[in-house]
């Protein structure tokens, strides 16, 4: 609500502070004759509503008569500034503002969240308009002093020596150097003087302010006294150049202070502003798309006093989306392998995938996951039944963006190969009798054979698809047997037990009394007994046979006696267990008790 001061003077009603709608046969002079009382007010009153032809007016125009006389008192010559820099959301005079657009008295100017201007008049005034600033132009006065009306906000405003700015709100400063004004919409001024130095006028009291100080206006118009700028904190993270993944990086500084302003910008000159806030002692996080960004702080004490900004750091968020996969073993004590065949993967059943992102230091938010048609979003490690699988993952990196989809083609393999052991001799009844050779071929349903693992005795040897060893070497044998197919799975442990023995019994013969031995024949008493021992390895002995002259060939089962003299013809043989016979060996003796006797 608009306040009307009423005063009489030389008779009439004056209002300051009214909107007045022409009516027809109105004039600029009677206007200010009847609203103020002095007709020789028009010229300022025509400045003031920035009027083309002020000699013009027409019925339902809109003139307006400033609350306060001192607002035309301080209206001196006109004078353009320019557009030097902007970004977001910039309004002059109601239109939206560009680069090189001119801002003259009388202008107002503003700026939307996030929206920053900077405006240049002549070669040294500056003025720069922080976000959510409303602020209007009221021209240079006589002692060549910038006049600027700050209705809400923040203002930047840098002035040489030689040459200063005026703002208006609640009070008025008086600057020829740095300062940041604040003007809340609840009334209270702040002043931040930088460099140079400052007067702030209100309500009867004139307080002068130092480089480094600051001052409050309170709501009752009455500026408080100066106090020292708070300094600027120190930038801890990021660090100066830093490149980051994380789109949400955690901004953070020196706490020493009741409140901050935070700006982040991608310019050094903070124009564009990407955005501002004002957190307590927290640090702060923010979305940040990938780009170069400048980050700067500023202490706000209890007043609300800002103070330096401090030295700006810069970093740059880079988007990194990359997704891997593992697989990993189910059991600890069940590894398992990934194989790659053409666009296939096969995996185990008893492994588990991970899905993660590529970098430690990464952009991703979520992954999005779909298995067979159904879709969701990955939360844990994913097991998958046997069989075949089409899996399509994609990243959201922290802004909700999606990165490009990738794909996979799984099958999953549970079952463990089989296989056969064709050996080229006979085992028969535990026994091999010959050399031989052994061939285990691997079979695999889903991922194919990897490797055949065979174990001789303590030695244990590998093969690749399929399994060759030869045998030669008598011995007893215990051959174990396994296939690993490629993703880990084996199959039960097969065993084979046998003997090789490809040769018959050693069989000896022995006499008692010892043979005599006369012209190369073999002489032994009638009362001799003959003894047949025999041994094999590894097989054993079986039986031993033996024929007295042309008699038929008996089952030894103990020692032979011969009692009928002249000469005698033993024959002998043996049969190990595996079947291995012995040649037939050929004795011939003389039962003759004198002559052995003689001859022994």
């Amino acid at each position: 609500m608009k306040k009307v001061i009423a005063i009489v003077l030389f008779g009439s009603i004056v209002c300051w502070g009214k909107e007045v709608v022409v009516v027809k046969g109105d004039t600029l002079w009677h206007l200010c004759k009847k609203h103020l009382g002095n007709p020789l007010k028009w010229p300022e009153i025509a400045r003031f509503n920035k009027m083309k032809n002020p000699h013009l007016i027409y019925p339902k125009d809109k003139i307006i008569f400033p609350p306060h006389e001192k607002e035309l008192d301080m209206i001196g010559r006109l004078e353009q500034g320019e557009v030097i820099n902007l970004f977001g959301n910039v309004q002059i005079g109601g239109k939206v503002a560009v680069v090189s657009d001119k801002v003259s008295s009388y202008d107002e100017v503003t700026t939307g969240p996030c929206s920053k201007v900077e405006i240049l008049f002549g070669s040294d005034g500056f003025i720069q308009l922080m976000p959510n600033t409303q602020i209007k132009m009221k021209g240079v006065e006589a002692d060549n002093m910038l006049l600027l009306r700050l209705i809400k906000g923040r203002c930047s405003v840098a002035k040489t020596e030689e040459r200063g700015v005026r703002v208006m709100t609640n009070s008025i400063l008086e600057t020829r150097g740095n300062a940041l004004v604040s003007y809340s919409p609840q009334g209270i001024t702040t002043v931040s003087i930088f460099e140079g130095k400052g007067v702030v006028m209100g309500k009867d009291r004139k307080i002068k302010i130092s480089a480094g100080y600051g001052n409050l206006t309170d709501l009752d118009g009455i500026p408080q006294e100066p106090v020292l700028l708070l300094e600027s904190p120190d930038l801890l993270f990021p660090e100066d150049g830093m490149i980051t993944g994380n789109m949400k990086p955690k901004l953070s500084w020196s706490k020493t202070a009741d409140a901050y302003i935070i700006e982040v910008a991608n310019d050094p000159s903070f124009i564009p502003l990407v955005f501002e806030d004002f957190p307590t002692g927290e640090d702060l996080s923010w979305p940040l798309k990938e780009d170069l960004y400048f980050f700067r702080v500023a202490s706000v004490d209890k007043n609300g006093i800002i103070g330096r900004f401090s030295e700006m750091k810069r970093f740059v968020v880079e988007r990194r989306v990359g997704i891997k996969w593992e697989n990993r073993p189910l059991y600890v004590e069940k590894p398992t392998r990934m194989y790659q065949k053409d666009d296939c993967t096969y995996i185990s059943t008893d492994s588990i995938l991970y899905f993660y992102p590529e970098y430690a230091d990464n952009s991703v938010g979520k992954i999005r996951l779909n298995i067979d048609g159904r879709e969701g979003f990955y939360k844990e490690p994913i097991r998958l039944k046997e069989g075949e699988h089409n899996l399509i993952y994609q990243a959201i990196d922290m802004l909700s963006e999606e990165a490009s989809e990738n794909s996979l083609f799984i099958i999953a393999d549970g079952t463990p190969p089989y296989g056969t052991l064709a050996v080229s001799a006979p085992i028969e009844n535990s026994f091999l009798k010959k050399d031989a050779t052994f061939t285990i071929t691997g079979k695999d349903n889903f991922s194919g054979v990897s490797r055949i693992q065979v174990g001789i005795g303590n030695e244990v040897f590998a093969y690749l698809k399929q399994a060759e060893f030869s045998l030669s070497a008598e011995g007893e044998y215990q051959i174990t047997w396994r296939i690993e197919d490629n993703v880990g799975n084996i199959s039960k442990d097969k065993l084979l037990s046998f003997a090789l023995d490809k040769n018959g019994p050693e069989i000896e013969l022995i006499t008692n009394p010892e043979l005599a031995t006369y012209n190369k024949n073999y002489m032994l008493p009638d009362n001799a007994t003959i003894t047949l021992a025999a041994s094999d390895k590894p097989a054993g002995v079986s039986a031993i046979f033996y024929q007295i002259d042309s008699g038929e060939f008996l089952r030894y089962n103990g020692s032979i006696s011969i009692r009928e003299q002249g000469l005698h013809i033993v024959k002998y043989k043996a049969i190990d267990k595996a079947g291995n016979e012995t040649k037939e060996y050929s004795f011939s003796v003389f039962i003759q008790p004198m002559m052995h006797e003689y001859h022994k």
